[in-house]
């Protein structure tokens, strides 16, 4: 689908001032107080951000063949797949890092403990049902590539 020049400039000029943007606080904060590892979930989310802004750009000011246009969505949801279910697994391993038996839940005024084993499991279950669901979504995008369904 062509669009007119001028909306084509803009939405590029959107799409450049966005990714200077968030890569410069991304950098800051990976610079300062949280360092490299601790910025790397960060970085992963700004990654996928751009990722999706230049996804959108091709589409609305280029147009994509049908093929390409698959191929970008199948990437789109295996890394947004793989990455909340890397965060899952790196939560998991942070609980471990408690020296006591027991979580207190934040912002609770009552005494919710919860054992480090639980909320470990809890957060790998999580992580499981996200590659369930990102598998999910890559077969049906998958399907509605090979049998197109005219309305």
């Amino acid at each position: 689908m062509q669009t007119a020049p001028l909306n084509s400039i803009s939405a590029f000029l959107g799409t450049a001032i966005l990714t200077i943007f968030v890569v410069a606080l991304a950098e800051s904060i990976s610079a300062g107080f949280a360092g490299f590892w601790g910025g790397l979930p960060f970085w992963l989310i700004i990654l996928f951000i751009i990722y999706l802004a230049a996804y959108n750009f091709l589409e609305e000011c280029i147009g994509l063949p049908k093929a390409l246009a698959f191929f970008l969505q199948m990437l789109g949801i295996v890394y947004a797949g793989a990455t909340l279910a890397f965060g899952c697994w790196q939560a998991s391993r942070f609980v471990t890092k408690f020296g006591t038996s027991s979580f207190s839940l934040p912002f609770s005024d009552t005494e919710h403990m919860l054992a480090n084993g639980w909320l470990q499991g809890f957060w790998i279950f999580i992580g499981i049902c996200i590659i369930f669901t990102a598998a999910y979504w890559g077969m049906k995008t998958y399907r509605e590539y090979k049998n197109p369904t005219t309305t």
